[in-house]
């Protein structure tokens, strides 16, 4: 009996040898493999994550770019014209909006200056008003719905000689394209 049982441990002893052999052997490199196939596919997964950001971060920037650039030529294709064609009309309407308004206009004065890097010249136009408070804000929203692009670039307070009155120099912008539309675009 104890020989069989030396026996059935003997052929026990030498399975579980070979269970252990084959297991080092076989089955412990393929389940290190398969770990390290799933830790390198979550990083891949992640990095792929990263570049989809990125990806969608650059397409957004192209859009604006391209956004941009739709505004800028719709900008210089309607809103900036020439100075030769379009600043007598300009002055014109701006002298209009204020004495329409009640305002009293001194002597303008006028500066023409490049923009620098860009197609444009810029029209500073110096003008002295009085009158009421009133007046003077329905002005500035009148220069906000003229059809001309026009910007308030500064307004400086000047006191009033009469009761209720307030005299302001106004610097005002209009803006103009050098050279044709075609060379602007």
């Amino acid at each position: 009996m104890r020989s069989r049982r030396r026996l059935v441990v003997g052929i026990l002893s030498a399975l579980a040898f070979v269970n252990v052999a084959v297991y080092g052997a076989y089955s412990l490199p393929r389940s290190m493999e398969e770990r390290a196939i799933a830790t390198h596919t979550a990083v891949l997964k992640q990095e792929l994550l990263r570049e989809q950001q990125v990806v969608a971060e650059l397409k957004e920037r192209v859009e604006a770019i391209e956004a941009n650039k739709k505004d800028v030529r719709r900008f210089y294709e309607h809103r900036v014209e020439e100075r030769e064609a379009s600043l007598v009309p300009i002055l014109r309407h701006i002298e209009t909006l204020a004495t329409e308004q009640g305002l009293r206009v001194g002597e303008q004065k006028y500066t023409p200056k490049d923009v620098k890097s860009t197609p444009l010249e810029r029209f500073e136009i110096n003008m002295p008003v009085a009158g009421t408070y009133r007046q003077l804000v329905q002005l500035m929203a009148r220069f906000e719905e003229s059809p001309y692009f026009l910007t308030l670039d500064e307004v400086k307070v000047r006191s009033g000689t009469d009761a209720g009155q307030a005299q302001l120099d106004l610097v005002l912008s209009c803006y103009f394209g050098k050279g044709s539309k075609k060379s602007r675009e």
